[in-house]
């Protein structure tokens, strides 16, 4: 039985991992390639209008596919469920093609110059949206190769398309965004037939009940997804208008060389909580995990920080070499996350949504900071450096609240039970 149960999961984990790995690796390599190719003055701007679109993908991250993740419905509301869904993600469409021009013109100059730019951008905030819908839609359904298939054609179009347009000597930040949205594009239409036969295309469901559950998930984490994602757009415009465009370039840059490790992030959320999920909440991550992580997020920033100026100029352009110093302190950074990331799986899992409060109120202090911190001598290295502090504070937050929670639950548990339990959660570990 247990066999079985092992057999079952991996099942479902495996095809989640094929699908998430090839989402998050081609994203990796599709902004390396135009980190690469765009130099940092070009990519500076595509930067500054790509963080304003995540502004809006945070918006429906929070407001839709958080609740597609993680609340239960019985079988029978799937579909009234699914309706539910289907009407925030419209709304939230409604408000990405009202509110996003007006937050690109205002944040990136440039583009008031190329109004075909600007609607550009909007198709591609309007796709990047549907995909993610689309991907948590399937993720839901049971159905993570589909999903992989889609993902594979999506930033399979946009790499191919990069490289054309760079060969041919006619590749810029405008030309970087509609390659993107055809990609999207193209990844919409590879499962359009399929979402078409499914329940998908109820009428747009209006259930109070389910509403009430889907706005207990989505309140904390919608606060946070927002803060965050203003905090993004605020150092966009202070770094590139304060500092400069081209340090902003190289400072967008070197984080996307360090999304190697957002891929890493990505696989370790879905590996707790797709574990903690099926265990009920428990067991959680043992401590000597945490510490191997944190001891090869040690060396990795070791090694990061002797080889910085080889790394960037070998792997990006020499224009990007000024800017070495970044790389060790957004790898650093990166790491921090991951850590950071295992410890919200498992709160996340048991409810304790109150860390998402705490964080969003980080980021705000961190925001509150930034002015002070760009007038520093290596302005764009303090800004890294900033970041990296807000996302320590974090990381201490999420292991104070656990340690709390754990003692909680031990103080409540009574010890006949937890040695009942201690061989079946060996067993699955």
């Amino acid at each position: 039985m247990k066999r079985q149960m092992k057999i079952a999961r991996s099942s479902l984990v495996v095809p989640s991992f094929l699908e998430q790995s090839i989402s998050s690796a081609g994203n990796f390599l599709v902004f390396y390639m135009l980190a690469r190719f765009l130099g940092p003055s070009h990519f500076g701007i595509f930067s500054a209008i790509w963080v304003g679109i995540m502004f809006f993908l945070a918006l429906g991250s929070a407001w839709v596919s958080t609740a597609l993740s993680s609340v239960r419905v019985p079988r029978d509301r799937e579909a009234a469920f699914a309706g539910v869904c289907l009407g925030r993600l419209l709304r939230v469409l409604g408000l990405t093609a009202v509110l996003l021009p007006v937050v690109l013109v205002v944040s990136v100059s440039e583009i008031n110059s190329r109004p075909s730019s600007l609607l550009v951008s909007v198709a591609l905030g309007i796709t990047t949206l549907i995909n993610e819908f689309v991907r948590r839609y399937m993720a839901r359904r049971g159905l993570p190769g589909l999903s992989a298939v889609m993902g594979t054609v999506r930033y399979g179009t946009s790499g191919t398309l990069v490289i054309l347009t760079y060969l041919f000597g006619i590749l810029s930040f405008h030309a970087a965004l509609a390659c993107l949205c055809f990609g999207d594009c193209a990844g919409i239409l590879t499962v359009a037939w399929f979402i078409k036969t499914r329940d998908l295309n109820q009428r747009v469901a209006k259930d109070a009940k389910l509403a009430v559950s889907i706005n207990a998930l989505a309140r904390p984490v919608l606060v946070h997804n927002l803060i965050t994602a203003v905090a993004g757009v605020v150092t966009a415009g202070l770094a590139r208008h304060w500092i400069d465009n081209a340090a902003y370039g190289a400072y967008a840059a070197i984080m996307s060389l360090c999304g190697v490790f957002a891929v890493f992030v990505q696989l370790v959320d879905i590996h707790y909580s797709s574990n903690l999920i099926r265990r009920m909440g428990g067991p959680p991550p043992s401590t000597r995990q945490h510490n191997v992580l944190l001891a090869a997020a040690l060396i990795a920033a070791t090694i990061l920080f002797f080889c910085r100026h080889w790394i960037v100029g070998e792997l990006l352009l020499p224009q990007y070499a000024a800017y070495a110093l970044l790389l060790p302190i957004l790898g650093c950074n990166a790491m921090v996350i991951v850590l950071k990331q295992i410890g919200i799986a498992e709160l996340r899992v048991q409810g304790y949504n109150q860390i998402y409060y705490v964080h969003g109120l980080i980021r705000v202090a961190g925001m509150i900071l930034l002015p002070l911190v760009i007038l520093f001598p290596k302005a764009i290295e303090s800004v890294a450096v900033l970041n990296l502090l807000v996302a320590m504070a974090q990381l201490l937050a999420v292991r104070g609240m656990l340690i709390k929670t754990r003692s909680d639950k031990k103080a409540t548990i009574p010890r006949s039970s937890l040695q009942a339990d201690a061989p079946i959660c060996r067993e699955a570990a």
